[in-house]
């Protein structure tokens, strides 16, 4: 599950937790480990919802999309909050998924066509059984890029830049040598796994939980499971 977190002030603790399911459904607003309320779609993300909290300020919450990029935008009386996760981090993870699981379904696809139509022009193209091979095994390994496993994005780049490197020599042993159109997209393909390699283990240290926060006792007050709630902290709109 995607989780962010931010401070309300610059320098302070982590106030606010996001959370949600794939593609942005059910959104979790968290503020000093209580729910706040729950965004349940996508399209109501993109409305965006407001949250008055306990001291009168307002929490806004709302996914800015734009091609290629989203966007949290996570607001306190129309200020951003402080320590914004690395989005486009995010963004980054998501394109490498998605280009693999596209190579995925080209792949499949033209091998069930082969097979289906016995087409000579595919046959001497070089689709067959290694093709659907390839294509299963990027989809699998797409699937779990997505998730933000860095073990699946190495394998699959690595398989991606042997099978480009394979094409390369196919000369060598009578093949054709690859188009210009598909040495660009493969070109394209390495670039958006590459960038990826360095999201992943970004977004995992933006996402590590924070220690909680600690009110200390004021001087001589010991705590008992009668005691009332401490004075109220003039940073949290929640009593302590």
């Amino acid at each position: 599950m995607p989780t962010v977190k931010y401070a309300i002030h610059p320098g302070g603790p982590v106030r606010v937790v996001l959370d949600w399911g794939g593609f942005w459904e059910d959104l979790r607003v968290i503020l000093d480990g209580r729910e706040l309320g729950r965004i349940p779609s996508r399209k109501d993300l993109l409305a965006g919802r407001e949250f008055t909290l306990s001291d009168g300020s307002v929490l806004s919450v709302r996914l800015d999309a734009r091609p290629f990029k989203e966007d949290l935008l996570v607001q306190r009386d129309g200020q951003p909050l402080a320590g914004p996760p690395p989005t486009g981090d995010r963004s980054k993870v998501r394109n490498a998924g998605i280009a693999l699981l596209l190579l995925a379904g080209m792949s499949i696809a033209l091998s069930v066509m082969l097979v289906s139509t016995g087409s000579e022009v595919l046959r001497n193209a070089g689709v067959g059984l290694y093709t659907l091979g390839f294509g299963v095994t990027l989809f699998v390994l797409g699937l779990f890029v997505l998730r933000r496993s860095l073990g699946a994005l190495i394998a699959a780049l690595s398989i991606f830049t042997l099978d480009t490197l394979l094409g390369l020599l196919g000369p060598l042993v009578g093949e054709a040598f690859p188009s210009v159109g598909s040495l660009l997209v493969r070109a394209a393909v390495l670039y958006l796994l590459i960038q990826a390699l360095g999201a992943i283990p970004a977004l995992r240290r933006a996402e590590v939980a924070p220690p909680p926060v600690v009110y200390p006792l004021p001087p001589g007050v010991a705590l008992t499971p009668e005691s009332p709630p401490l004075v109220q902290d003039p940073e949290n709109p929640y009593q302590r």
